[in-house]
């Protein structure tokens, strides 16, 4: 149960961070986005997907191009599928 709660408190807040249409909020989810499995790939989808501010764009940018890793490639990709989106 304690595992639910948690998995909701993170969509929630997600959701939230994706809707505000903030360059910081995108900053959040990209460190979040850094550490996250490859599980996560469909929520950094949806949440990435929302972006359409260019600050948040540029930041999708930098942290795409940077060498600070990712913990899974697959949360990179559609970090990458998200910029292609939006052009």
């Amino acid at each position: 149960a304690r595992a639910d709660f948690k998995d909701a408190l993170l969509v929630v807040s997600g959701e939230a961070l994706a809707a505000m249409g903030r360059p910081e909020a995108t900053e959040a989810l990209l460190e979040w986005a850094r550490q996250a499995p490859a599980e996560a790939a469909p929520l950094v989808e949806r949440w990435f997907g929302q972006v359409r501010d260019s600050q948040s764009v540029t930041r999708l940018q930098e942290a795409w191009l940077q060498p600070k890793p990712f913990r899974s490639e697959q949360i990179r990709s559609e970090i990458a599928r998200a910029l292609h989106d939006f052009q």
